[in-house]
């Protein structure tokens, strides 16, 4: 790590405030409401950040922070710099705590109840909101290829169905 601990500290307490919050798994624009700036103002810090870092994603350089830090200071010592500054910590406190538990849920959600549903929806609705224009056209376009290979199967089962019933009619009675 003494490669780069030079870059690291280096750093701005907003960049290293940003990075965190990256590291926490937070979009641009979540950070960018948890700290009143707009998501251009993040985008910048960021950028900024990873050029001093000498990496390519901001994920980097998140990653290159956190890694620091935690080989910087040791667990014990109390004077190690906290994740998230008193004002941050509290509002992603919160947004975590009313976050829906199957958020994360990397599979389908199949609901016991008509509630449940609705909080399949709830949760995916943020992702959808977050695609940008182009991620939302090849998300219709899949969609829409799923739709007719749906059809199309449906479709041929459907004509080997009645091709079968019909060959079962026309055949001659044995015996």
């Amino acid at each position: 790590m003494g490669d780069k601990s030079n870059e690291v500290e280096a750093l701005s307490s907003r960049q290293r405030q940003i990075l965190r919050l990256i590291a926490n798994h937070l979009q641009r624009k979540e950070i960018a409401r948890l700290l009143n700036i707009s998501e251009a103002t993040v985008k910048t810090h960021t950028g900024e950040a990873r050029r001093r870092l000498g990496v390519a994603t901001s994920r980097d350089a998140a990653r290159l922070l956190v890694r620091y830090e935690a080989e910087a200071v040791p667990a014990d010592d109390e004077s190690a710099p906290d994740s998230l500054t008193p004002e941050v910590a509290a509002p992603l406190a919160e947004k975590l705590a009313t976050m829906p538990d199957n958020a994360m849920a990397a599979g389908p959600v199949t609901p016991a109840d008509p509630q449940a549903g609705q909080d399949f929806w709830i949760s995916i609705s943020p992702r959808l909101k977050r695609l940008n224009a182009l991620q939302c056209i090849g998300l219709i376009v899949l969609m829409a290829l799923a739709l007719v290979f749906i059809m199309v199967a449906f479709l041929a089962g459907t004509a080997a169905t009645f091709q079968a019933i019909h060959t079962l009619l026309s055949q001659k009675p044995l015996g």
